[in-house]
C-alpha cells in the first residue's frame, strides 16, 4: 500500500490531497476489485407492500391455478402435486374464491 501511496504521491503537487485512482493499482487489484463490487447485495427489487394476510391468499390463488392448469385441470393431481389432501384443496380453494367443478 505504501508503494501505491507514493506512486501517487509522485504526480501531485507538494501539500495537495493524494488520490489513488484504480489505474494505479494494477491487474491483480482491479480484479480482486471487480468481484468484490460484482459480491456486494444488490437492492431488492419494489414490491407491492400488502397486509400478510392479503399477499398470503394472493401466492395460495396463484399457486393453486397454476398447479391446476399444469395438470390440465386436475384438481386431484393438482392436490398431489402440492403435497395436500384434495378436499383440503376444495376447501381453500373455496376460500380463496377461486370456481372449481369438483371433478
Amino acid at each position: 500500500m505504501s508503494r501505491l501511496v507514493l506512486r501517487a504521491a509522485s504526480s501531485v503537487a507538494p501539500g495537495a490531497p493524494v488520490v489513488v485512482a484504480s489505474q494505479l493499482l494494477g491487474g491483480e487489484f482491479v480484479a480482486a476489485g471487480a468481484v468484490e463490487s460484482a459480491a456486494r447485495p444488490q437492492p431488492a427489487p419494489s414490491i407491492e407492500i400488502l397486509p400478510l394476510r392479503q399477499a398470503v391468499d394472493r401466492y395460495q390463488r396463484d399457486l393453486i391455478l397454476h398447479a391446476v392448469s399444469a395438470h390440465h385441470g386436475n384438481w386431484a393431481a393438482a392436490a398431489r402435486a402440492l403435497g395436500m389432501h384434495r378436499s383440503n384443496l376444495h376447501h381453500l380453494a373455496a376460500r380463496l374464491g377461486l370456481h372449481n367443478d369438483k371433478s
